[in-house]
């Protein structure tokens, strides 16, 4: 049990290490923003071309 708890407390600490800069913040929730909206990042842009509805976040 307690060779376990190390492990992942090590995978834990090496996958944090590895974490990305996200860059700055987006604007709070409650701001209203103007759509669309253009957010550049690693993998070049996202549009989003209106309010979203529901929004998912995949890890």
């Amino acid at each position: 049990m307690l060779r376990r708890t190390i492990v992942v407390l090590a995978l834990a600490g090496l996958l944090s290490a590895c974490a990305s800069d996200p860059g700055p913040a987006a604007a709070p929730s409650g701001s209203g923003g103007t759509f669309p909206v253009r957010i550049d990042h690693v993998y070049g842009s996202t549009e989003i071309p209106a309010r979203p509805e529901r929004v998912v976040t995949l890890g």
